[in-house]
C-alpha cells in the first residue's frame, strides 16, 4: 500500500524521520522510500488497524493518490477468499 508523502503528513507522521526504507522500481529509476505504520487506515468502507504503507508520490498526471496493496486488499471479504486461493503466506 502506498500513499503520497503529503497525506502522510497532514495525518501527522513523518516520513523522513522513519525508521526504515525500501527499495522501490520505478519508470524513472531504483528509488528508496519511507515505510511506516498507520495506526489506522480507511478506505472502501473498510478500516485496518497497523497498517503498514510506503511513502510516495506518484507523478502529477497520475489519476490516483496512492496505490492499495495487498496487505490491505486481503481484509476485503471478497478479495480475501481469492486471497487465501492462492495459498499466499
Amino acid at each position: 500500500t502506498m500513499i503520497p508523502v503529503r497525506k502522510a503528513i497532514e495525518i501527522g507522521y513523518q516520513p523522513v524521520a522513519a525508521e526504515k526504507k525500501i527499495q522501490i522500481f520505478t519508470a524513472s529509476g531504483i528509488e528508496y522510500v519511507p515505510l511506516i505504520r498507520i495506526a489506522s487506515f480507511r478506505c472502501m468502507g473498510l478500516e485496518v488497524k497497523d497498517l503498514v504503507v510506503i511513502c510516495h508520490d506518484l507523478p502529477p498526471q497520475s489519476p490516483a493518490d496512492g496505490l492499495l496493496g495487498l496487505n490491505f486488499l486481503c481484509h476485503l471479504p471478497s478479495f480475501s477468499d481469492f486471497y487465501r486461493s492462492l495459498k499466499i503466506t
